[in-house]
C-alpha cells in the first residue's frame, strides 16, 4: 500500500478548469450510500467529488439524514431513499435510482452502507439503469450485484 503524503499528493494535481467550463462540461456523478450509523461516509464521498472537480453532484441516502446533507453540501441534488427500522438504505430503493443513474457519467454505490443485502440489491438495479456506464463500489463484499457486470469496478483497499 503507497502511503498517502504531501509529496505524493503534489504529485497528482486536482484537475483546473478552463476559462468559460460551467458544470454541464465537467460531467454529473451519483453517489449512492450513507446509514444512520455513518452518515459521515457519504458526506466525505461528496466533499471529495466536488473537490476533484465534479459538475453536478446528486447524493442518493436515507430519507432521514438527507435534509442534512443538503444543508451541508447546499450545491448537491440529494434524493431521499426508503430506509430500513435499522437505519440503512431499503432494498426497494434502486426502484428511485433509475432517472438519477441515467443522467450521471459516474456513479459511486456503498460508502457508509451497512446491509449488505439491501446493497446489493440496490447496485442491482442502479447497474440495470446505468446503461453500461462504469459504476463503482467501495468495497468488493458491497459489489455483488456488480460482479456480472462488465462495467463495474471496486476501489481497491477501501475500508
Amino acid at each position: 500500500m503507497t502511503p498517502i503524503t504531501a509529496e505524493l499528493l503534489r504529485t497528482l494535481p486536482l484537475p483546473q478548469h478552463e476559462e468559460g467550463d460551467n458544470k454541464e462540461g465537467r460531467g454529473q456523478i451519483l453517489i449512492v450510500g450513507g446509514c444512520l450509523a455513518v452518515p459521515g461516509a457519504i458526506l466525505l464521498s461528496a466533499t471529495g467529488a466536488m473537490r476533484a472537480g465534479a459538475g453536478k453532484l446528486q447524493i442518493a441516502t436515507c430519507c432521514s439524514i438527507a435534509p442534512h446533507l443538503g444543508l451541508a453540501i447546499p450545491e448537491a441534488m440529494v434524493i431521499g431513499l426508503p430506509e430500513t427500522e435499522e437505519g440503512g438504505i431499503a432494498p426497494n430503493a434502486g426502484e428511485v435510482l433509475g432517472k438519477p443513474a441515467s443522467r450521471a457519467a459516474a456513479i459511486l454505490i456503498g460508502p457508509g452502507m451497512m446491509e449488505s443485502e439491501s446493497t446489493a440489491a440496490v447496485v442491482a438495479e442502479v447497474m440495470q439503469a446505468a446503461g453500461g456506464k462504469r459504476v463503482s463500489c467501495s468495497t468488493p463484499e458491497r459489489s455483488a450485484g456488480c460482479r456480472n457486470a462488465a462495467t463495474s469496478s471496486t476501489i481497491p483497499g477501501a475500508p
